[in-house]
């Protein structure tokens, strides 16, 4: 990937050893729309809903489903997205961490690295010479940044334009996790024993073995 051994491109600290021939970059990934999605469907399952705190409004037809939710304790939706970056966060740095460790383990030199422009990586530097890896991204007069979504066919974030509408994504979400060859293990009883069961993997444990 061509990046520039220059800002604004990356840290100017970094110039003189990021991205040199014989250096390799790992980079973990996170879809940070699939994260919150599923941290609204966490707290609706708990009986919470959200409030837009920053129109200072209820979310319109919330009141419909006060059979699943408490609508007199909403939680607002800036505590939600900042809740959901700083998890998201955590598990890519805590890979990076366990990353460090293989390194020391091997007698490799490395650290933990943050100083590229995330926006040249992904392809949003405005550049044309700077394609980074040439992620779909999008502009709007309200927002200060472009924003990254994507790259067709091979990582698409959970809403638009990778799918017509956030009900459309969400559908989708709740299919890779709940649907035929999700996730999510099912857990169920066949003849003393327990099976756990998914795409992946199946293991037997009999019920109340001490070898398991």
């Amino acid at each position: 990937m061509h990046i520039p051994h220059a800002e604004p491109y990356m840290e100017g600290h970094n110039t003189w050893i990021a991205n040199h021939v014989g250096s390799m970059l790992v980079m973990p990934v996170g879809d940070l729309a699939q994260h919150m999605l599923a941290n609204i469907c966490f707290y609706t399952q708990n009986g919470f809903p959200i409030y837009d705190d920053i129109k200072k409004i209820p979310i319109p037809g919330i009141e419909k489903f006060n059979n699943m939710v408490d609508v007199n304790k909403a939680i607002p939706l800036t505590f939600m997205e900042q809740y959901s970056l700083t998890e998201l966060t955590a598990e890519l740095s805590t890979s990076c961490y366990a990353g460090v460790l293989i390194l020391q383990a091997m007698g490799l030199g490395g650290w933990m690295f943050d100083g590229i422009d995330r926006h040249t990586v992904l392809g949003a530097s405005g550049d044309p010479n700077v394609p980074g890896l040439g992620f779909r991204y999008d502009k709007d007069t309200r927002w200060s940044i472009p924003n990254p979504t994507g790259l067709q066919g091979i990582f698409e974030g959970y809403c638009p334009p990778h799918f017509n509408d956030m009900r459309e994504a969400t559908e989708a979400l709740a299919e890779r996790k709940f649907g035929e060859g999700g996730c999510i293990i099912q857990i169920h009883l066949e003849h003393g024993m327990i099976v756990l069961m998914s795409e992946q993997v199946q293991i037997l444990i009999l019920k109340n073995s001490k070898n398991v």
